[in-house]
């Protein structure tokens, strides 16, 4: 079962009890946890995602949809809960207004957003100098989603493909992988992708 652990920091003081061991503690009671374990640091070599809602006007709802995407990352082995190279936290507060859109750059399925909201939301979970890969989880049953890997950020939305959408972009905005096909908009500089003749590949050609 997944445990829920709180490690928020509001005063000094409050760091006289172990879980507030120097980079250990949440920037804010809001941040909240589905993968961390007490006492835990943010270390540079840990994966941490933080999972922030747009447009969402019901705590609950909010809540399952951040539990049902995290459930649905064991599927995955890098992403099991057993796997202790990752953490994943969620701001447990409603931003009801919704900053991300669809139709983003003329592309029907890519959601956008405003990136100082985002910025601003995932900095309830992060103490200080901390880097994160944000996942936003727009409230909308329409299929989209965006990986954007200059603001380390993901987007996707409650359709019934969503999570599979999720992995997807974090693909793009975690490990920088490009789509492979040639209007890409990350282009051939991506870890996963050659020119003629593949000389990234060159170590898997069994001649």
């Amino acid at each position: 079962m997944k445990r829920s652990i709180r490690q928020s920091r509001a005063v000094d003081s409050d760091c006289e009890s172990w879980p507030c061991r120097e980079n250990t503690w949440y920037a804010s009671p809001e941040c909240k946890a589905f993968k961390h374990n007490p006492g835990q640091e943010f270390d540079k070599d840990l994966v941490v995602i933080v999972f922030v809602g747009s447009g969402f006007t019901d705590l609950m709802a909010w809540r399952m949809s951040v539990e049902k995407t995290s459930y649905a990352f064991n599927e995955f082995e890098m992403f099991e809960y057993s796997y202790s190279s990752y953490i994943a936290l969620y701001v447990d507060e409603l931003d009801t207004d919704a900053y991300c859109n669809f139709q983003c750059e003329g592309t029907p399925t890519l959601l956008c957003f405003d990136l100082s909201r985002m910025r601003s939301a995932t900095k309830k979970c992060l103490p200080s100098g901390i880097n994160a890969n944000t996942n936003v989880i727009e409230n909308s049953k329409e299929y989209g989603g965006g990986g954007y890997r200059y603001a380390n950020m993901a987007t996707t939305s409650l359709h019934d493909l969503g999570l599979t959408v999720t992995i997807h972009k974090l693909g793009h905005s975690l490990f920088e992988l490009a789509d492979e096909y040639s209007s890409s908009p990350f282009g051939l500089n991506s870890p996963n992708c050659a020119t003629a003749g593949c000389s990234k590949w060159s170590d898997l050609d069994e001649d």
